[in-house]
């Protein structure tokens, strides 16, 4: 991966900035003197909606457009699942898997159909649909006859289509005693299988084939004992290389919880500085404007880790993913992530840092898978 591919990536990750926040446009200069400073400029103050850039608010890939809320009758009505999820003995563990497959970075020039039809397959586990990510004509749930199977009819060219499902893990659930649970993915393009485990995150990309094509899993928890989990999806852009062989740019999305539902939106920079550091910065709002939090950290060869850090920069949490160039022609790269707050995934959570540079830590701390 080149070096300003993971720049690149580091900036979707990152979130909007302060600078980034008052021009939607911002200029190189601007954004190289920002990306040098601590933090890269962020504040706390509350944004306006979408921080007033009409990409951010009117892009169907930026906004919750195409990700529609199921209700899952099947789910919700089976007894044996009803009885797994009502046990105080032994509760049950659930798990949050968003699957996207197609192009991860849109292609609006690519005409070949890619068919996906097929389904997802729970083994010693039942499956909740919570959302469908970018379902468009012709593609659709299929009727579900089983709380371990969820097929459905994918077709996808210049993007990518995708489910966010919740695994249920209980003792009553398993079929096949002695056998791990694991998740399924049998399509027509492509079949995949992933180990489950109670409690795991995970953030993983399989290319599928020379043109683009591949499957995304992001593993996370729901919301529980104060810890909250979510996603990060979006683009980034780079915005020029400086003299002296630096490469800057930008990033713009939208953040998950953990149903899949949009919170808000994110845009940020990211880049390598003066010291030769590669870098991102971002400011995550909610969808009213308000202040939600600042995302710091760094990405190198793909991957992307930093820290989620709240009001007075405390470290609320943590942030990891992947991200993948693109051509510019082709509106730029494709990331996406995990964020937490309050799930003891870094030791210093409920510290207040005062400068970035703390933050390298963030590279050992968080593993990219």
């Amino acid at each position: 991966m080149k070096t300003n591919q993971i720049k690149n990536w580091m900036l979707v990750a990152g979130l909007g900035s302060a600078v980034l926040a008052c021009n939607p446009a911002p200029q190189t200069d601007s954004v190289d003197t920002a990306l040098n400073q601590s933090y890269g400029a962020l504040t706390d103050a509350d944004e306006a909606p979408d921080f007033a850039d009409e990409e951010i608010a009117s892009e169907p890939d930026l906004t919750d457009a195409e990700d529609v809320a199921i209700d899952d009758s099947v789910a919700d009505s089976d007894p044996t699942l009803a009885e797994a999820e009502a046990d105080q003995v032994q509760p049950p563990h659930k798990l949050i898997i968003a699957v996207m497959w197609g192009h991860l970075r849109p292609q609006p020039d690519a005409t070949e159909i890619t068919d996906w039809t097929g389904k997802i397959v729970a083994s010693n586990a039942a499956l909740r649909v919570r959302r469908t990510i970018r379902f468009e004509q012709g593609d659709a749930l299929l009727p579900r006859t089983s709380i371990t199977e969820v097929p459905f009819t994918s077709t996808t060219a210049p993007h990518a289509d995708g489910l966010v499902i919740e695994v249920i893990l209980h003792p009553s659930l398993v079929t096949e005693p002695g056998v791990l649970p694991s998740l399924s993915f049998e399509t027509a393009a492509y079949s995949d299988q992933l180990v489950l485990q109670p409690g795991m995150r995970l953030s993983r990309v399989v290319p599928v084939d020379a043109t683009g094509n591949a499957v995304v899993y992001h593993i996370f928890r729901p919301d529980a004992d104060g810890c909250q989990e979510g996603l990060l999806i979006g683009r980034y852009s780079e915005l020029r290389t400086t003299d002296d062989g630096r490469e800057l740019g930008q990033i713009k999305g939208k953040y998950l919880s953990f149903d899949g539902s949009v919170g808000g939106k994110i845009k940020g920079i990211y880049g390598v500085r003066d010291n030769g550091k590669q870098v991102f910065f971002a400011k995550v709002i909610k969808r009213d404007g308000t202040f939600r939090g600042i995302l710091a950290g760094r990405y190198q060869n793909g991957h992307l880790a930093g820290r989620y850090l709240g009001q007075g920069r405390t470290v609320h949490g943590a942030v990891v993913g992947i991200y993948r160039a693109g051509r510019v022609e082709e509106g730029g790269g494709f990331f996406a992530g995990r964020w937490s707050i309050a799930c003891g995934e870094l030791s210093s959570e409920g510290a207040v840092e005062a400068g970035d540079e703390s933050n390298q830590a963030a590279e050992t701390e968080l593993p990219s898978e």
